[in-house]
């Protein structure tokens, strides 16, 4: 039994609609000895996760059109003992708690380091500890979330956003700048 938690360990699955960041991360995860699987979607990651039983989960929290945040539950009742890591190019502080209450062991934000997401696995605790005791954010904060928030509503898509916030796209542009 301890032997199958220990290959489980060395297991990972990539789940991420990003090509070129998901095979970045499965070659580097492979080059440190690591077996990687990748998927693209929530139903082949669901089928991966279930014929391969990783240890380790790397999730981004926007698969295309699906909410990688919805992925967490039937990870975790599939794979009980896999470690999930939430990745996210629009990190707010509402998401990284949600990704936490729903089961998700740490939450990154993009573009992210491989020995960073190494010790994010080995620090699930002490993130959900953190998240726990969070005090009240400060007023820059917010307005990254709420920006953030706007953001993700559009994909991405800063011309969008800024028509949504009433301002003008290079100086939300210069927002996001200032607050990263």
């Amino acid at each position: 039994m301890l032997n199958e938690a220990a290959s489980a360990d060395n297991k990972i699955l990539v789940i991420d609609d990003d090509t070129e960041l998901r095979e970045a991360l499965t070659r580097s995860l492979s080059l440190r000895g690591f077996k990687v699987f990748e998927a693209a979607d929530s139903e082949s990651a669901l089928l991966c996760a279930e014929a391969n039983r990783p240890g380790r989960v790397v999730l981004d929290l926007v698969i295309g059109i699906e909410k990688g945040i919805d992925l967490i539950n039937p990870l975790k009742e599939l794979l009980p003992e896999a470690k999930v890591v939430v990745l996210t190019g629009y990190g707010t502080v509402r998401t990284a708690v949600q990704a936490m209450q729903l089961g998700a062991d740490n939450y990154l934000s993009k573009p992210v380091e491989v020995d960073e997401l190494l010790l994010a696995f080995e620090a699930t605790e002490a993130a959900k500890e953190t998240c726990a005791s969070s005090s009240f954010p400060t007023l820059d904060e917010v307005e990254r979330e709420h920006l953030q928030k706007v953001l993700y509503e559009y994909q991405g898509n800063i011309t969008q956003a800024a028509k949504a916030l009433r301002m003008h796209r290079r100086s939300l542009q210069r927002k996001l700048q200032k607050l990263a």
